[in-house]
């Protein structure tokens, strides 16, 4: 059998957000570029989990408003497509609900 069954789920990591105090801890999570963007060793950035970094530290994006287009395609299915809508507010919070409401926000556009 070729492809995902119907009903069966496969996730992909897309970027990941890490305490700031503890980014100097990952490789490649504390770049340059955070300091030339003002970025402060207390605000939340988000690193995209690309196969391939590039030396100029675009994968990780500071706080903003952000809309990815996401397009998910299989030999068995139809093709989706998805506007996803980020909002970073640079705020950590070690409880998930509350960085949920307060850190993150993310939500489908269409």
């Amino acid at each position: 059998m070729h492809g995902i069954p119907p009903g069966v789920y496969k996730h992909s990591d897309f970027g990941h957000i890490i305490e700031p105090s503890l980014r100097r801890q990952f490789p490649g999570e504390e770049h340059p570029r955070l300091v030339a963007l003002g970025i402060g060793n207390s605000q939340t950035v988000m690193s995209l989990d690309l196969v391939v970094r590039p030396n100029t530290g675009s994968y990780l994006i500071p706080l903003g408003v952000y809309r990815f287009v996401v397009v998910v395609a299989a030999a068995n299915a139809k093709l989706i497509r998805r506007t996803i809508e980020l909002n970073l507010k640079g705020a950590w919070f070690p409880d998930e609900a509350r960085m949920f409401k307060d850190g993150v926000g993310v939500r489908i556009i269409e």
